[in-house]
């Protein structure tokens, strides 16, 4: 089974204090990683490393105890802001990374058709992106990053700019894509009950300089996506007591930061 690991990373810019220090994460398949923490504490950073966009000053990051010397097709990105390209269709962003590699359109295209029917995209696949709605967007910056069918997949608040029936579409979505496919999942997000709703394992982080403040099993996402209702699970006195406890930890240490 497929593994990413940070071990023991630090990051710092300059002579200023460290972005993150001696924080170590490891998750693998089927692992769904929520990570909340207070501004400053180094979230994107983390993602920023598992991606190999970003080089540690100190530690390292490992896939499968490889040490990540740069971003891979084993590691799809989804960005807060959907980094979609304005000129090309659906399709065309879809297969970006294949059209870049010079994979002949005769291949691509199908591929990409595929991927995009199964995040329910079917019949959209040559619209232009500015006719396309935010979910909809949403859903064709998870379909670039699927093409490769990477190990993980590494999002970073990727639904933060949606509506809230639509975020809970696009909840929807990824529940039954990690279900279906099982990959790794980062999921960077500054709301608790997302965190709640979606992982396998919460994480929350510290401030200045970030690491590990404290993480929790949980099970509220799997539960989603075998079939209970959302209004069943946010009903639960669990969810309830956890979500408090979460949002108490998180305000204190954004308090403190």
């Amino acid at each position: 089974m497929s593994r990413l690991s940070l071990q023991d990373v630090s990051v710092r810019y300059g002579n200023a204090p460290p972005v993150i220090a001696n924080l170590s994460l490891t998750f693998g398949a089927r692992d769904f990683v929520t990570v909340l923490g207070p501004s400053g504490s180094g979230k994107t950073t983390l993602l920023k490393l598992a991606a190999g966009f970003l080089q540690p000053t100190g530690g390292q990051v490992l896939v499968n105890g490889e040490q990540i010397t740069g971003p891979g097709a084993d590691r799809g990105v989804v960005f807060q802001d959907d980094a979609l390209l304005p000129w090309f269709d659906a399709l065309e962003n879809t297969a970006l990374s294949l059209k870049l590699r010079g994979v002949p359109a005769r291949e691509y295209r199908p591929r990409a058709q595929a991927v995009l029917a199964r995040l329910g995209l079917a019949g959209f696949e040559r619209r232009k992106i500015w006719e396309l709605s935010g979910g909809q967007r949403q859903r064709v910056g998870l379909a670039r990053a699927l093409m490769a069918e990477p190990h993980f997949l590494l999002m970073d608040e990727p639904f933060g700019a949606l509506d809230a029936l639509t975020r809970a579409q696009m909840h929807e979505v990824v529940l039954d894509l990690w279900q279906r496919l099982g990959p790794g999942i980062l999921f960077i997000t500054h709301d608790v009950e997302e965190a709640l709703l979606l992982g396998t394992r919460l994480v929350v982080l510290a401030a200045r300089p970030g690491r590990v403040a404290q993480e929790f099993g949980i099970d509220f996402g799997t539960r989603l996506a075998r079939g209970e209702t959302l209004r069943s699970v946010r009903s639960d006195p669990a969810f309830v007591d956890l979500r408090e406890r979460v949002l108490d930890l998180v305000f204190t240490r954004e308090a403190a930061a």
